[in-house]
C-alpha cells in the first residue's frame, strides 16, 4: 500500500519540488520584500494547482541568473500578507529552467488563500490566490470553469478574460472554484514570419499584434525546428518547448487566471506533436521530442501528480529524466503497447493521470489519452479513395470498427482485404492486436477508482470526448448516415470505448459526466451504451467545450471542403459579399443536428421552421446542442441535486487584453443525479443569443 508518507518522499526527491507545512509559521526568517530589486523577476507570474483538502501545489519560474535561485514563498490569509500564515525558502533550480513546485500542506479546508514568491534581491512576484478541498463531508456547490486548445497565433486568449469579468460579478455560490484545462495548452506547429495562418472561414491572417505592439507570434525556435504542417515549423528540442511555454505565458490573460484560480490540467496533443500516439507520429518515432515535451510539460504545468491517488494502484509521479532512441514501432503487445526500451522510457518518464476529490459531492479523474494510445485507423488508403474519388466522404462505422479490432475481428478470423469507396486494400490490422486509446493498465484504474468512489458525482476529464461526432452524407450513393471522420477521438477507438460504456452500465455507474474539449466547438449530449445497437441506452452526459483561440470546427471543415461544391454546402454557407450578403451560415450545426436535408435549407436560407421540419430522427441521435462556429469556455456547476453546465460563446479572439469581450450565445444544459440502473436526463434551462435556437433540438 502507497502511504501519504511514501508520496510525499517521491514529491520532495524530485528536483524543483519542495513542501512547505502551515505548522511551521514565520519564525527566523525575513518578513517583508526589500526590494524590488534589478536582478530578478517572475516573467512567467505564479500558478497553483490540484487543491488538496488541507493544502494546494504552488508554481513560479524565476529569472536573472544561470544557476539556481534560492527563493522565498510566503502564504497569508490577505492579498496584502497583513497575516502570513507561514513561509519558507525554497530552490528554484537551473536543471528545470528555474521553475519550482511547492506543496503546502496542514492548512484549514475548504478556505480561500494568497501567496507570493520573492527572489533573493527583494524583488517579488505578483500575488497569486488559491484555494484547498472542502473536507470530506462537504457538499457545498462547486463550480469549474473548463478550456481547452489554446493557439497564441490564432488569436488572444480573451475566454479567459471573460470569464474573470463575469465572476467577478457572479454570486457568491456561483463564482469559479477551480479551472479545468483538458488540453491543448500550447501548439507546437508555429508559424515563420510570412505564413498566413488558418483564422478564419477566408484564411484571412489579421497579424494580431500584442499590447507592446509586437507580432503576436511564437517566434523562430531556439534550434531552427523542423518543417510542420501548412509551412509551419515543428520543435526539435527542449529548448524548443520551453520557447512554446515561455511564449504562451506571456499572455496577460492566462497569467492572470493562472494567478486567480487553481488550475487541473490534463493534455492532449499538441503539448507533444500533432496526433501524437504513444511516442509516435503515425510511423516516425519521436522518442526524443517525447522525453523533452513532457520535462517542459513538467517544468510549466504545476500538478500534484507524485501527491495524488494514495494507494495501491498509484500511478501518477513527476518527471523522471530518461534517455530514449528512436527505435521503429514494434514489437506491438496487448493494447498496442509499442514495447521497446525507447518508447517505453519516453512514455514512462512522466505519469500524469490521477483523480481529484472535492468533498463528497465530487471526485474528478483526469484522463491522459495520448501516452498509452496505439495509432487511430486512419489508414494511407482512406486518403488515396478520397483523392481518386475526388470528393470529400465519411468512413463507414462497421469499417472503422474493424479495423480497429485487428485480430480479433470477425471473432478472430479478420478479413484479408477491405474496401472503401470501391478501392481495395489490404487489411494491415489483421495480423495485430485490438487497439486502444488508454492502455490496460490506465483503463483498469479508471474503472477500479470510479468502482470505489463514494463521491455523489464522478467527473471524467476527458482530453478527447466520448460522444459519437458523425456526419449525414448519405445523400452521396456512397455515403453514410451517421459516417465518421475524425478518427483522431474515441471514434476511431470503438471497441474500447464500447468496452468502458458497457462497465459503466454493468458496474452501475450513476452520475458520469464528462467535461471535455478538443473538437473545437460547443456540444452536448448523451454517451450510449452501443452507438451502433438499436437499443441506444444513454450511459454518461457529456458537455464539450469550444476552443479558446484555435480555428473553430466550422472554419476547419470549410477549408476541408470547400473544393468539393457538392459537400461544401452541407457545412457552411457565405452569402455574396459583392451584394451584401456576407452572412455565413453554419449548415453544420444542422447536418449534425438533424441530418443533410435540414443542413441544406440552411445553406439555402430558409426559414427555421422548415430547417426543423426536415430533422431526420436518426441522426445523432445522442446530440443536444452544437455550435460549430464557436470560441468560448464551459462553466460547470455541481450541486449534490444536479450538474449544470453554461457554455459561453465569445466573439472571435482578436479583441486586445483590458478591451471587451462580447458574448454571442449563452447555454446551459442540466441533468439531475441519477443511479445506475436508470437513464439520465438532459434538459436546456437557458439559451440566448444569436440563432441558438438552432443549434439546440
Amino acid at each position: 500500500m502507497t502511504t501519504r508518507r511514501d508520496l510525499l518522499r517521491l514529491f520532495v526527491g524530485t528536483a524543483g519540488c519542495a513542501i512547505l507545512s502551515a505548522c511551521t509559521g514565520v519564525d527566523g526568517l525575513p518578513a517583508v520584500p526589500t526590494g524590488p530589486g534589478d536582478t530578478f523577476s517572475f516573467p512567467q507570474g505564479v500558478a497553483s494547482a490540484d487543491p488538496q483538502v488541507d493544502g494546494f501545489i504552488l508554481w513560479t519560474r524565476v529569472a536573472g541568473a544561470e544557476g539556481d535561485v534560492d527563493l522565498m514563498v510566503e502564504i497569508a490569509e490577505d492579498a496584502d500578507f497583513a497575516t502570513v500564515l507561514t513561509r519558507k525558502a525554497v530552490t528554484a533550480p537551473a536543471q528545470y529552467l528555474n521553475t519550482v513546485r511547492v506543496l503546502v500542506t496542514d492548512l484549514p479546508s475548504g478556505q480561500w488563500f494568497h501567496y507570493r514568491f520573492i527572489a533573493p534581491d527583494g524583488s517579488v512576484s505578483r500575488t497569486g490566490r488559491t484555494r484547498t478541498a472542502p473536507d470530506a463531508a462537504s457538499e457545498k456547490p462547486a463550480n469549474i470553469a473548463v478550456f481547452s486548445c489554446q493557439n497564441y497565433e490564432q488569436g488572444y486568449f480573451s475566454a479567459y478574460r471573460a470569464m474573470m469579468e463575469e465572476d467577478a460579478a457572479a454570486r457568491p455560490e456561483r463564482k469559479v472554484d477551480l479551472v479545468l484545462h483538458v488540453g491543448d495548452f500550447v501548439y507546437e506547429n508555429v508559424r515563420e514570419e510570412d505564413t498566413k495562418g488558418w483564422h478564419d472561414l477566408n484564411w484571412n491572417d489579421p497579424r494580431l499584434m500584442n499590447a507592446d505592439g509586437s507580432l503576436r507570434r511564437v517566434g523562430g525556435y531556439p534550434s531552427g525546428g523542423q518543417p510542420g504542417a501548412f509551412d509551419y515549423k515543428g520543435p526539435k528540442t527542449l529548448e524548443d518547448y520551453r520557447h512554446l511555454y515561455l511564449a504562451y505565458l506571456s499572455d496577460p490573460d492566462l497569467q492572470a487566471a493562472r494567478a486567480a484560480y487553481p488550475f487541473v490540467q490534463t493534455w492532449d496533443d499538441h503539448e507533444i506533436y500533432n496526433d501524437v500516439w504513444q511516442s509516435f507520429t503515425e510511423d516516425r518515432s519521436i522518442d526524443e521530442l517525447r522525453l523533452a515535451g513532457n520535462q517542459a510539460w513538467f517544468e510549466f504545468v504545476p500538478a500534484a501528480l507524485s501527491l495524488s491517488d494514495a494507494g495501491s494502484d498509484h500511478h501518477a509521479h513527476d518527471f523522471v529524466p530518461a534517455e530514449a532512441a528512436a527505435m521503429p514501432a514494434e514489437p506491438v503487445g496487448e493494447d498496442f503497447l509499442i514495447e521497446n526500451d525507447g518508447n517505453l522510457a519516453a512514455i514512462g518518464s512522466l505519469t500524469i493521470y490521477r483523480s481529484l476529490r472535492w468533498g463528497c459531492l465530487f471526485e474528478l479523474f483526469l484522463v491522459d489519452g495520448r501516452s498509452y494510445r496505439g495509432p487511430p485507423p486512419d489508414v494511407p488508403a482512406f486518403r488515396m479513395a478520397r483523392i481518386m474519388a475526388r470528393q470529400f466522404a465519411t468512413l463507414p462505422t462497421e469499417l472503422i470498427a474493424e479495423l480497429d479490432a485487428g485480430r480479433t475481428a470477425n471473432g478472430g478470423a479478420p478479413r484479408e482485404k477491405l474496401s472503401y469507396l470501391g478501392v481495395e486494400f489490404d487489411n494491415p490490422r489483421r495480423d495485430l492486436p485490438a487497439n486502444s486509446m488508454l492502455g490496460g493498465r490506465q483503463r483498469d484504474w479508471l474503472l477500479g477508482r470510479l468502482e470505489a468512489s463514494d463521491a455523489q458525482w464522478k467527473l471524467l476529464g476527458l482530453n478527447v470526448g466520448l460522444m459519437r461526432h458523425a456526419f449525414d452524407d448519405s445523400f452521396s450513393p456512397k455515403g453514410q448516415k451517421n459516417g465518421l471522420y475524425w478518427l483522431d477521438g474515441w471514434d476511431g477507438f470503438p471497441g474500447e470505448r464500447t468496452q468502458l460504456t458497457t462497465a459503466f452500465r454493468a458496474r452501475g455507474f450513476g452520475n458520469l459526466v464528462s467535461l471535455t474539449g478538443d473538437r473545437h466547438m460547443h456540444m452536448a449530449g448523451y454517451v450510449f451504451e452501443d452507438f451502433d445497437s438499436s437499443d441506444q441506452r444513454p450511459v454518461a452526459v457529456e458537455f464539450c467545450g469550444a476552443a479558446i483561440s484555435a480555428p473553430n470546427r466550422l472554419a476547419i471543415m470549410a477549408g476541408i471542403t470547400r473544393r468539393d461544391p457538392s459537400y461544401a454546402g452541407y457545412f457552411f454557407h457565405q452569402g455574396n459579399p459583392e451584394v451584401g450578403e456576407n452572412l455565413i451560415r453554419p449548415s453544420m450545426d444542422q447536418l449534425m443536428l438533424h441530418g443533410h436535408e435540414s443542413a441544406r435549407l440552411c445553406s439555402e436560407g430558409a426559414p427555421a421552421e422548415d430547417m426543423l421540419g426536415a430533422a431526420d430522427p436518426a441522426v445523432n441521435p445522442h446530440l443536444q446542442y452544437v455550435d460549430s462556429d464557436a470560441f468560448g469556455y464551459m462553466i460547470a456547476h455541481v450541486t449534490p441535486g444536479d450538474v449544470e453546465v453554461q457554455q459561453v460563446t465569445i466573439a472571435e479572439p482578436v479583441s486586445l487584453p483590458g478591451e471587451a469581450v462580447p458574448i454571442l450565445r449563452r447555454v446551459a444544459l442540466s441533468v439531475a443525479a441519477w443511479v445506475g440502473n436508470e437513464q439520465p436526463d438532459l434538459r436546456t434551462v437557458q439559451a440566448s443569443g444569436a440563432d441558438v435556437d438552432l443549434k439546440l433540438k
